[in-house]
């Protein structure tokens, strides 16, 4: 049964050998419910881990308006800031990224395996957060645009 999950393991090892707790915790949860024969488990998160995901990442976001009401004075001064027009364009160009992302890995599912090793090296060795395998995902849609119309 170990043998089964050696990807797991090596990962939850890379994890605690450069001291990522994101994906030694995620290696180790899923590793658990392999262990524990919790397929069911394992397809809910499969199926609905992104979500939740998100979920948690607005939430995490938005919690300082839930702290206090917002100044909405000082809300709109704020953006009407060079800053604050440059993370509207931002945050737009990077939905429209994860989005041709998402589609991707939906036309292409290939991809996933390169994606998640991509992310898992990212997050080990660069010092990344693991919230961007979408963002992943569309900057490998841009590549292969850019390989398929420059170098063709």
């Amino acid at each position: 049964m170990l043998r089964d999950n050696l990807l797991l393991v090596v990962l939850l090892g890379l994890s605690l050998l450069v001291g990522n707790r994101l994906v030694g915790a995620a290696a180790g949860f899923l590793l658990l419910l392999s262990l524990l024969q919790m397929e069911m488990a394992i397809g809910y998160f499969a199926d609905r881990a992104i979500d939740l995901g998100l979920i948690l990442l607005l939430v995490a976001i938005l919690a300082p308006f839930a702290r206090s009401s917002p100044d909405w004075e000082e809300l709109k001064r704020q953006m009407g800031s060079g800053a604050a027009l440059a993370a509207v364009l931002g945050g737009m160009l990077a939905t429209r990224l994860q989005g041709g992302g998402l589609t991707l890995l939906e036309d292409q599912p290939q991809i996933i395996l390169g994606l998640l090793v991509g992310t898992v090296l990212g997050v080990l060795f660069l010092g990344g957060i693991p919230v961007g395998p979408l963002t992943g995902a569309g900057l490998t849609m841009v590549i292969l645009w850019l390989i398929s119309h420059c170098w063709t």
